[in-house]
């Protein structure tokens, strides 16, 4: 719920005679080819300059020194997040600093800069309208995957593994198999049961599936993607009440989460 609840602080915030709200949306993907040279640092100065410039002609002597001061901030800000810079960035601030939120995205946005008593939100609606809050579920051999993700970025990812001695499901604490080695213990003792896997599979996933229920209400994700063993993702979806919106039998076991989310969520 971290972008719904952006959302509903900047809608209540009112700026106060010359100290209104700049809202800035800045394309900082370096994958186009207009921004191989790092060319939203241009795009960054000339926003901030017109806005500047317009505020000199029409507006009061307070107003203007009351941007000013925020350019600074601003240009500061934004330049020392360039290392963590991804496709995206938005940034909500006041003169006083009352309002203050930066995102770094992982989706790519159209430039815009406003300066208005009221921050400027309909491009951050249609962001989170495009890439809504997904729930990915990666089923595998004998553990599951789930990744909840808005607008690109990853707000969870967990890992959970069927123990056969405890007939149960057990949330993994430690690294993804796509990140480290899980060691060899585990994997042995689960050869004994390869051979009962397809038979039992069914009672497996129809375990789990409340679990994924309650977490997908509890976070109230908009869209749900099952990915993985052919087979397996239908079986899961026949035992989940919630609708999955896209079934995909792909194995992405190897790959990093934001890997997963940029091929199936952005």
């Amino acid at each position: 719920m971290a972008f719904a609840d952006t959302l509903n602080q900047l809608e209540d915030v009112q700026g106060e005679g010359p100290r209104k709200i700049l809202s800035l949306y800045l394309n900082t993907d370096r994958s186009s080819p207009e921004q191989q040279a790092g060319e939203w640092k241009i795009r960054l100065k000339n926003g901030l300059k017109r806005l500047e410039e317009a505020i000199g002609k029409s507006g009061s002597p307070d107003e203007q020194q009351a941007f000013s001061s925020l350019k600074k901030h601003v240009n500061k800000e934004v330049l020392e997040r360039e290392p963590q810079m991804e496709k995206g960035l938005l940034l909500f601030a006041n003169p006083d600093r009352s309002v203050w939120q930066v995102h770094i995205l992982s989706v790519p946005v159209e430039t815009e800069f406003r300066w208005e008593e009221k921050a400027v939100l309909e491009p951050f609606y249609e962001l989170t309208n495009r890439y809504p809050l997904t729930g990915i579920i990666l089923v595998q051999n004998q553990s599951v995957r789930v990744i909840a993700t808005e607008m690109g970025t990853i707000l969870s990812s967990d890992q959970y593994e069927w123990d056969p001695e405890a007939e149960d499901w057990k949330k993994h604490e430690g690294p993804h198999k796509a990140d480290a080695s899980m060691g060899s213990g585990n994997n042995t003792k689960r050869d004994k049961y390869d051979d009962r896997y397809q038979a039992i599979q069914q009672r497996w996933l129809k375990s789990l599936a409340p679990r994924i229920d309650r977490f997908a209400k509890r976070h109230h994700w908009q869209r749900i993607i099952l990915t993985g063993e052919k087979g397996a993702t239908r079986e899961l979806e026949n035992h989940l009440h919630l609708q999955a919106n896209k079934i995909l039998d792909k194995n992405l076991a190897n790959r990093k989460d934001h890997e997963i989310v940029a091929a199936l969520a952005s």
